[in-house]
């Protein structure tokens, strides 16, 4: 929820850069800290749930189960 909220955010924020407004958007991707993992093994799920929302379309949040591992 707190990514999602976030993720909003920034969608909502207009920014000014010469003289021409931009909107910002994010992808993010979230997982849970597993007794058992190791840095690598956290960052590769939430990589992983990072370019599955990027591939989803973009300006999304994806979360990817905590029994997924990608080494």
């Amino acid at each position: 929820m707190i990514a999602e909220k976030n993720r909003q955010h920034v969608e909502q924020q207009r920014y000014a850069y010469n003289d021409k407004a931009l909107q910002l958007t994010v992808s993010i991707g979230v997982t849970t800290l597993q007794t058992d993992d190791t840095l690598h093994t956290l960052l590769s799920r939430a990589d992983h749930a990072m370019y599955r929302a990027k591939q989803a379309g973009r300006n999304r949040t994806c979360v990817e189960m905590p029994h997924s591992s990608y080494a």
